[in-house]
């Protein structure tokens, strides 16, 4: 009889995209990318990674999640936000 667990497969992780591509994605700018990790908008900037000293990365699936997060049904909601 085999008492040992089954291996456990790897979870696949979704590859880190750099600024220039997040920017592309969120349709703004890399400077504005910059700004929201050091002045943060209301409700908070998108999620990102620091990778080494100077190194920026984020996930798609983040970025997609925070834009989410800002959808409103009308300006008002959104005042009311």
């Amino acid at each position: 009889m085999n008492t040992q667990a089954p291996p456990i497969a790897p979870v696949p992780r979704e590859p880190f995209v750099i600024e220039q591509e997040a920017a592309k994605f969120l349709k703004v700018s890399v400077r504005t990318l910059q700004r929201w990790r050091t002045e943060p908008p209301a409700g908070g900037g998108p999620r990102f990674y620091k990778l080494g000293r100077k190194r920026v990365a984020y996930r798609l699936s983040d970025l997609s999640a925070w834009a989410e997060g800002r959808a409103f049904e009308s300006t008002s909601a959104f005042d009311a936000a």
